[in-house]
């Protein structure tokens, strides 16, 4: 079998950062993407300290969510070859001390685009070639603020946004319910260390990807179509 291929998003820093370092080191193939070229290359140098042959196991895109050419881009190269694994990562908040009443919908139509909607293009992108494989592998990156139990007023569009990755996560499950190894996931990383999540945050990046990576690596199953901390079930 063929080396397997990743694409991350959000790939040039933080969780999106150490993901790829995590799949590099278990001989896959990432494709990193992100919306400034310039910084996704000092990424790719950056784990070329830290893994051996990290150049030959990373390829670079710019992508950003918001571009259509980008993802034009994007379909006509590696979308047509065959992504294996696909990790939603990118995000953004912009609004943290906002509510619903005050947030501008400046604000929240770009947090839906980057968050949601980028998820949503691309895993339709991706899914023909999974299904034309009989396997993949797509881990959305959500957050417990996304979820029933804990939604408030504040944050609307962050909070909105991974809400709706959470549905999406779902509705692609039933889309390859007859694929069983084609496996569709949500995750929470927890408050990590990262410019989201702020310099106090509780845990660190390695501890935030390690669930993503633990998705994406998975031969079991029955792991499809759930939100998960911890590789534990996490209440939607």
């Amino acid at each position: 079998m063929s080396k397997k291929v990743a694409l991350v998003t959000g790939a040039n820093r933080g969780i999106g950062l150490e993901i790829c370092r995590q799949l590099i080191a278990r001989d896959i193939h990432v494709v990193m993407a992100c919306r400034n070229l310039e910084k996704v290359q000092k990424a790719q140098s950056k784990l070329a300290a830290q893994l051996p042959n990290a150049l030959a196991k990373t390829s670079l895109v710019q992508l950003d969510m918001t571009c259509d050419e980008d993802f034009q881009t994007l379909e006509k190269t590696w979308c047509q070859e065959g992504i294996d694994i696909l990790v939603n990562n990118a995000g953004i908040s912009r609004a943290v001390t906002d509510t619903v009443v005050t947030e501008s919908e400046e604000n929240a139509r770009l947090t839906l685009e980057t968050n949601f909607w980028g998820a949503w293009r691309l895993s339709r992108m991706c899914i023909d070639a999974m299904k034309a494989k009989g396997y993949g592998r797509i881990v959305n990156i959500s957050s417990g603020h996304g979820t029933y139990a804990k939604l408030d007023r504040y944050n609307p569009g962050y909070r909105i946004s991974k809400l709706a990755l959470n549905g999406l996560t779902k509705m692609f499950d039933d889309e390859v319910k007859d694929y069983e190894d084609i496996l569709v996931n949500a995750m929470t990383p927890g408050w990590v260390r990262t410019h989201l999540g702020g310099l106090r945050a509780e845990r660190s990046v390695e501890e935030g990807a390690e669930t993503a990576v633990w998705l994406c690596m998975t031969n079991d199953k029955q792991i499809r179509g759930k939100l998960y901390k911890d590789r534990g079930v996490f209440p939607w």
